[in-house]
């Protein structure tokens, strides 16, 4: 799998609600400054690794944004650009996007739409009253209703595994965990878990 984790910042470091355990968050507080490649840049690294190591699979990850709409316009666009510059059919697995959960599920269609074999808006906890704590941003600006509405949406539109969400380990209790993973699953949507988030 080939993984771009930054591909713009989040914007919830500016309102000091960043994600507990977010590694980009805490390279961004401990003054990186990491680089974000353009989207011609990330096609190129595509096609690259296409070519030269083998690769099967990409992850489009990056940080949240105040403005759901412009996320998903600019991961459609991601796309469109790598379907032009490489082709999406040369990469033989799928290609998936994280995303932050937009307010008006349907503004995620276009990333269907543009190519994406599937979309991921992470839950992180499956306990409410963990969410706040270990995700700030999302419990407000997002709300985990609002997170699991628009999965909900992408597994209805589109159809059973369309939608993913990752939890990460050892933030909440196993049991609530895997009831989260049972509900998601019960829907059509993929549960994953992450350790390193």
């Amino acid at each position: 799998t080939l993984a771009f984790f930054y591909l713009w910042s989040c914007e919830y470091i500016k309102a000091n609600e960043t994600c507990s355990f977010c590694f980009q968050v805490m390279a961004d507080q401990a003054g990186f400054n990491l680089p974000s490649p353009s989207m011609s840049e990330v096609a190129e690294i595509i096609k690259w690794s296409i070519e030269n190591a083998g690769v099967r699979e990409v992850q489009l990850t990056a940080g949240s944004l105040f403005s759901s709409p412009t996320e998903c316009r600019r991961y459609a666009d991601l796309l469109r650009t790598i379907d032009q510059q490489v082709g999406l059919d040369r990469i033989k697995s799928e290609i998936y996007c994280y995303l932050t959960a937009p307010k008006k599920p349907t503004d995620v269609d276009q990333i269907l739409e543009a190519g994406a074999a599937r979309v991921g808006h992470d839950l992180h906890v499956w306990n409410p009253s963990l969410h706040a704590r270990f995700a700030p941003g999302h419990a407000r600006h997002v709300t985990r209703a609002g997170q699991l509405r628009a999965l909900e949406h992408v597994a209805e539109k589109f159809g059973p595994n369309k939608a993913f969400s990752a939890f990460v380990a050892g933030l909440e209790p196993l049991e609530d965990m895997i009831e989260g993973a049972e509900y998601l699953a019960s829907r059509g949507i993929v549960p994953a878990f992450s350790v390193w988030m």
